[in-house]
């Protein structure tokens, strides 16, 4: 029995459900719509419908709490789990562990940019010159920092990561002396406050602001508005965010025993800064949060 024929009988067997499930579900939403419109002008809800109608919006409610302290304990148990992770013996980085240095090379010549996608398509916003200054935050093995180092071979790029083997990564297949790239924590924020405001024309974060948490919802939302507005200081031009496409509601995703992802609207951790602009593009793979600070 190949795979597309037992699909095939599933669809049958679910057909009736579905159909049942689609007219009970119209004759519910409609007559709760009329109940919260309170317009007798459009008509009330059946008498039938009301019972139906607690039951779902209690459900609702239900589900949405459970949802809620889900949420909030996972974050508490992964905001330490997260960082074993990515540290040096945990598994996200931990095939690069024992690669050769030509192994090490290849990786880095290898690897893909996410960047790179961003500024062939949004060069107008994404205004970068050889010779500006680009600090790379959580640069792990390097795959924006090469787009950068071949792409703007004058200009000065830093880069950080947690992980010293995703850093060897890149100081094995760099060749540009005007890269650098040191073990540093970017939620450490006294390293941070060392780093002078408007020190770097452009900074970058990919796909890491996703991966750090507090104890809770609230807590998790204030580090990295907290963490934003220390990138934004640091950069003198403008701060690109590439992260997962956004979600209207907050969502926690468990992917591994020590790895889960944060689903949310960024552009919310914006609101109350000043003195730029937000931009925001996607692509197949992320999507950008471009913050273009305004020189008046």
């Amino acid at each position: 029995m190949n795979k597309e024929f037992f699909i095939s009988i599933i669809k049958f067997f679910l057909r009736p459900f579905v159909v049942f499930y689609f007219w009970i579900i119209r004759w519910l939403i409609h007559n709760k719509f009329k109940y919260e419109l309170k317009n007798d002008d459009f008509g009330k809800p059946s008498l039938i419908s009301y019972p139906f109608i607690f039951f779902y919006k209690l459900t609702l409610k239900i589900y949405d709490l459970f949802v809620f302290e889900f949420n909030n304990y996972a974050l508490s148990k992964y905001k330490n789990l997260s960082k074993d992770h990515y540290s040096e013996r945990g598994p996200g980085y931990g095939g690069l562990r024992n690669l050769n240095i030509e192994q090490k090379k290849k990786y880095y010549i290898n690897s893909k940019s996410r960047l790179e996608y961003f500024y062939n398509n949004n060069k107008y916003l994404l205004n970068f010159k050889n010779g500006e200054s680009f600090l790379d935050i959580a640069c792990g093995y390097g795959r924006d920092i090469k787009f950068l180092a071949n792409r703007f071979d004058k200009s000065k790029i830093d880069g950080f990561d947690i992980n010293a083997s995703a850093l060897d990564i890149i100081k094995s297949g760099n060749q540009n002396p005007n890269v650098n790239v040191n073990q540093k924590s970017f939620t450490d924020f006294n390293f941070l406050i060392e780093l002078k405001s408007k020190s770097y024309d452009w900074v970058l974060i990919s796909h890491a602001l996703s991966v750090v948490f507090e104890h809770n919802f609230d807590e998790t939302l204030n580090l990295r508005r907290k963490l934003i507005n220390e990138f934004t200081r640091i950069s003198n031009k403008g701060l690109l965010i590439l992260e997962h496409a956004p979600k209207e509601n907050f969502k926690v995703r468990l992917e591994q025993n020590t790895r889960c992802n944060i689903f949310c609207d960024y552009s919310d951790l914006f609101s109350s800064m000043s003195g730029g602009e937000l931009y925001m593009m996607k692509s197949s793979e992320s999507f950008a949060y471009f913050w273009k600070k305004v020189i008046y």
